[in-house]
């Protein structure tokens, strides 16, 4: 009668997991589209747009590491309620500022940098947590969940709050994100973060700067995990050109209207959640060729969306080929995130995945707000078709790089033996 019952234990355990983590999003989703489209309103300059997603990148980058050291000496439940409450009283506070006088861009870069601080405490503490949260035969499942639960609420938001926006005031936005960031917090109290409790190596209780080293000493020692953050690095920093040019090209060159730019936006989640649960049925393994051939076609899938950028033509065609080639690139790299998030939790020691977790975000991140800003002033300047044409050709030689990196199929190989 016991097996039942934790199996019970386990599948609830599960879908509170995937639920809270789910509407934490919802929340940050919510702010950030509205929060995008009102900056662009305002400004019209794909500069002004970059610098609002640049701020929402930088803060995490920099403290995800002290978070993932933080997530391996403290309790995970505290860290992820605290920080959706905080995230909760927060906007709750800017909707009431919002009450008494319009937001200024400089408002909205300011609670943007305030969330963007929060927002590792959630997000790296829960990828720490994962291996816990249930046993190694359902890993692979939650984080397709996640995935493809992320990817639905990415679908819903641009696509409802681009059709709303013309006529919902700005307000009711953040709001919604406020009550969203709450129920989330309310629902994490029930999850059990300590279901499949992990062996530690050791004892021995290091201090905080210690335990920073230790996860920087490990990522640097192993040779996979140097490949990963080396493909990293460099493919984040081409792929940010899609968030810099895409939505200026689409509002302000081929001129769709907000709900337009919604459905389009939407389709790259569209393609992840698919891609995401295609994974997550055929357990599809990390390995070298996997993520050559997709970032491989990824590039084709940018040379695609340079087209209606670059050619005059009819905006319900360009609009189709925008998203099409959005959904598609989505699930191209859903081949690659989750099988790898995966392949990191089971290769990466217990004790050490809050610190890895979060030296991996930062490095994730890193490149990001660098090419925002880089490409987000170039398109000021240089036509958007030419800047995607230039770092599709960059994303495919990444992809000629990653057929020569070994390392992922020789550990792959240790893990299945």
């Amino acid at each position: 009668m016991k097996q039942p019952a934790a199996g019970r234990h386990e599948t609830v355990n599960l879908w509170l997991s995937v639920a809270g983590q789910g509407v934490s999003r919802l929340g940050h989703y919510l702010f950030s589209f509205a929060m995008g489209l009102y900056v662009l309103s305002l400004t019209g300059s794909a500069q002004s747009y970059a610098v609002t997603v640049a701020v929402s990148l930088l803060p995490s980058a920099v403290l995800s590491p002290i978070v993932g050291a933080l997530a391996d000496r403290v309790s995970k439940k505290l860290l992820v309620v605290l920080s959706d409450t905080c995230n909760c009283v927060l906007l709750l506070c800017a909707f009431l500022v919002a009450l008494t006088r319009q937001l200024t861009v400089g408002d909205v870069y300011l609670i943007t940098f305030l969330m963007s601080v929060i927002s590792p405490f959630v997000n790296v503490t829960f990828t720490a947590a994962a291996p816990r949260l249930v046993s190694d035969r359902l890993l692979s499942r939650l984080t397709s969940y996640r995935t493809a639960v992320s990817s639905v609420i990415q679908v819903a938001t641009p696509v409802l709050s681009g059709a709303v926006y013309v006529v919902l005031d700005i307000r009711l936005f953040i709001l919604f994100s406020s009550i969203a960031y709450g129920l989330s917090a309310l629902s994490e109290l029930f999850i059990d973060f300590n279901f499949n409790p992990l062996a530690e190596a050791s004892e021995t209780r290091e201090s905080f700067m210690q335990s920073l080293r230790s996860g920087a000493s490990y990522l640097l020692s192993s040779r996979v995990m140097v490949t990963i953050v080396t493909l990293m690095l460099l493919a984040n920093l081409w792929f940010a050109a899609l968030d810099a040019v895409l939505p200026y090209s689409m509002l302000e060159i081929i001129g769709l209207n907000e709900s337009t730019y919604g459905v389009i936006m939407a389709a790259f989640s569209v393609g992840t959640l698919l891609g995401s649960v295609y994974v997550g049925r055929r357990d599809l393994r990390f390995s070298r060729r996997l993520v050559s051939v997709s970032l491989a076609l990824c590039a084709l899938l940018m040379v695609w969306l340079a087209i209606p950028m670059g050619v005059a033509m009819p905006a319900p065609l360009a609009s189709v080929l925008l998203f099409t080639g959005c959904a598609a690139i989505g699930l191209v790299c859903a081949f690659i995130n989750v099988p790898s998030s995966v392949f990191i939790q089971r290769l990466v020691p217990g004790e050490l995945l809050g610190r890895i977790g979060g030296l991996l975000s930062t490095i994730n991140m890193v490149m990001s707000p660098v090419g925002m800003l880089l490409f987000g002033t170039l398109a000021d300047h240089i036509h958007p078709s030419i800047i995607l044409m230039a770092c599709a050709v960059m994303v495919g030689a990444v992809a000629l790089l990653c057929r020569r990196m070994t390392s992922f199929d020789e550990s792959a190989a240790r893990l299945t033996q």
